[in-house]
């Protein structure tokens, strides 16, 4: 039997059609019997062939709402090479997308709308705000910073021939970190010294995931490798430190216009690490190298010690581009 499933593409982390990071959302129907199976699933990622594809369990109204009566819907987000427990760019598409399209009040609110993502990370509750036209997401995070064998100026070396000269013995040791956002999701930060050296990166380069060596119980999932530049100084505004940042991600020979995970967790390192406010804003600029600018806004709340993260949020625009059905 054929299944057909409607989709739709946003570019999201913008407002712009045809910058920002493409983004397939798949709805999956609510009779199990029409469910595609989870191999059907990954061959349907790998046929539109984009950074993510989110799949979104249409609700049951009568039953699916959460305890505090907020609609929620269950995704799945998968890569070309398989699924994976969250990303931060499927996260603000969907957002965007099931709050003004799928929501009971969608069409008849001008008011801000919230409502629940089920994730394998966990829930995610997520909101848009008509006025803006931009969604944020509470993120799940489980911020680790790998120490057991830190990261070495060889390894940038190999993944990056082109910056050796940037990255010598005299490097600060806090330019060079391996952090995971969430376990399974894994980035090299490589901060270069201004925006002209971060156009050098390559993305001819090793894979990320044959130099890291991920702490024992962290070793798991995908790994890419997040080179950044902070562009603007360290500025404080009622409490809230204010960082603005513009990168690159690579994934093998693969560069990403906008990565929400990865910015996720740059942005809870720095404010781990700086040791300043306990409310820090990160605006993240990314893709512009290869003409896909993206704007990324990532608000990360510590403890009261500021030695752990209470809350991470995540910000971004989303505008749709093509709808259609996809058969399996």
């Amino acid at each position: 039997m054929t299944i057909s499933l409607p989709f739709t593409t946003l570019d999201v982390f913008t407002t712009t059609r045809y910058e920002g990071n493409p983004l397939a959302v798949v709805h999956i129907p609510t009779d199990p019997k029409k469910q595609p199976s989870s191999d059907q699933l990954d061959q349907i990622a790998k046929e539109f062939n984009l950074s993510e594809t989110i799949f979104v369990y249409l609700r049951d109204e009568s039953t699916d709402n959460g305890a505090d009566e907020l609609p929620e819907w269950k995704v799945r987000i998968y890569t070309i090479e398989g699924e994976i427990p969250f990303a931060g760019h499927p996260t603000i598409g969907a957002a965007v997308h099931c709050l003004t399209t799928l929501h009971p009040s969608a069409s008849t609110s001008g008011k801000p709308l919230k409502g629940r993502l089920l994730a394998p990370a966990g829930p995610i509750d997520i909101s848009f705000d008509p006025a803006s036209g931009a969604a944020s997401a509470n993120i799940p995070h489980n911020v680790h910073i790998h120490t057991e064998k830190p990261p070495s100026l060889n390894d940038i070396h190999q993944l990056q021939p082109s910056l050796k000269d940037h990255f010598n013995p005299s490097t600060p040791s806090d330019a060079i970190n391996l952090v995971s956002t969430v376990k399974g999701m894994t980035f090299f930060q490589v901060e270069v010294p201004d925006v002209e050296t971060l156009g050098q990166v390559s993305t001819l380069a090793v894979r990320p995931d044959a130099v890291a060596r991920m702490d024992a119980a962290w070793n798991v999932g995908l790994v890419g490798s997040y080179f950044y530049t902070i562009t603007s100084p360290f500025k404080a505004a009622e409490d809230v430190e204010q960082i603005q940042v513009q990168s690159r991600m690579l994934l093998n020979s693969f560069e990403d216009p906008a990565t929400g995970s990865a910015a996720c967790g740059l942005a809870a390192r720095l404010a781990l690490t700086r040791g300043g406010n306990r409310v820090v804003d990160v605006e993240l600029v990314q893709g512009v190298e290869m003409g896909r600018k993206s704007v990324i806004g990532v608000r990360v709340e510590l403890n009261q010690e500021k030695n752990a993260v209470e809350r991470m949020e995540l910000r971004g625009s989303a505008v749709r581009v093509m709808e259609g059905t996809v058969e399996v």
